[in-house]
């Protein structure tokens, strides 16, 4: 096998490292400006070497940091991210280059792309910051409570029986939140899910889950109704989590109905759409704001408007639902009209991914 010379085999380095390269002269011309490099700015890697960098490349801060190191008498190297337009962020590494005798003669830089990097590090801190936020809130009711009983309140039976019954719900509200944050990890593992799959009658879930609301709903007045067509196909599907998306859109319909004045409905019927299973969840109540539809499903988001903002939550729930049902090959939507009330859909393929029925 045939060696390659030094300089062919730096060139293929450079051609193929994942990363954009770019290297200038003193006056600015392009003496190297990889693929990657030509797909970041848009230009012609074999039109632009021996050209001024300026002349072909947008003026912005990658450009005029990089012409600037070279102008310099003694330049150092330089590190720092830099937003390439219209919204990518790189980690930009520049390095002066030297001929024999030690003077410059350019620059080279590397640009590796940060953006994704940047954006779940972002995602991160924001959820660490929720969760604090949602963990911060009980224990500091729970701690408050705790100390009141101890500095003499406990002699109260009937102040010590309504404390103690705070420190109950804050402890409840506390361990939903650890379990719904848990159902969260799970869910990025789709695999996890898909493993436990069989066939599944989704009338029986919609059935039982009814059962299971009914004497809540009685409480409140509300009319829960199913709608069930016969002989509907099973479908392939991790029976308790299915169950669990079916339990929380049933749990939030009966939550925000019957919330400005007593009574109201609540619906939930399946249909064989072609190859698929749509289950619907209706009901009667406050409604969500038109705004507000798109967000409900991301982590931590609570509706902020009307009547359904009064009565908190995690913010986790629908976010569960939605990595449930698409981790089963479906989708999940909602329309809604304020006062009018909601409808969410949830679409499960009948057949698993490859064809196979349930």
């Amino acid at each position: 096998m045939a060696r390659k010379p030094l300089g062919k085999m730096l060139s293929s380095v450079v051609e193929n490292i994942p990363d954009a390269v770019v290297g200038i002269d003193k006056e600015g011309k392009i003496l190297i400006l990889n693929p990657q490099a030509g797909t970041l700015f848009n230009v012609s890697p074999d039109k632009s070497v021996g050209k001024k960098i300026w002349d072909i490349m947008e003026i912005n801060d990658f450009t005029r940091i990089f012409v600037s190191l070279v102008k310099e008498s003694e330049p150092s190297p330089l590190e720092q991210f830099i937003t390439i337009p219209p919204d990518r962020i790189y980690l930009v590494k520049m390095n002066p280059v030297y001929d024999n005798e030690e003077r410059v003669m350019g620059a080279i830089a590397v640009l590796q792309d940060f953006t994704d990097l940047h954006k779940m590090e972002k995602t991160l801190n924001e959820f660490v910051a929720h969760v604090s936020h949602e963990l911060k809130t009980p224990l500091t009711s729970i701690k408050g409570f705790v100390e009141t009983l101890l500095e003499g309140a406990m002699t109260n039976p009937k102040i010590t029986k309504k404390f103690l019954q705070i420190i109950n719900e804050e402890t409840n509200r506390m361990t939903r939140l650890v379990v719904e944050l848990l159902d969260i990890t799970r869910m990025t593992h789709t695999a996890n899910v898909q493993e436990s799959f069989k066939p599944v009658n989704p009338g029986d879930l919609i059935v039982n889950t009814a059962k299971f609301f009914e004497p809540r709903a009685r409480e409140k007045n509300l009319e829960l109704t199913t709608h069930i067509p016969d002989n509907l196909p099973t479908i392939p599907a991790n029976e308790d989590k299915l169950r669990q998306v079916l339990l929380n859109l049933v749990d939030n319909a009966i939550k925000y109905t019957g919330i400005d004045e007593p009574g109201g409905k609540i619906d939930v019927k399946a249909i064989k759409n072609g190859e698929t299973i749509k289950i619907e969840v209706s009901d009667t109540g406050v409604g969500i704001p038109a705004d507000e539809q798109s967000k409900i499903f991301d982590k931590f988001y609570r509706i902020q408007q009307g009547p359904s903002a009064e009565l908190g939550g995690t913010g986790l729930g629908l976010s569960i639902v939605k990595a449930i049902v698409e981790a089963h090959g479906g989708n999940i939507s909602v329309k809604s009209n304020p006062d009018r009330g909601s409808t969410f859909s949830v679409i499960l393929p009948i057949r698993e991914k490859g064809g196979k029925p349930a």
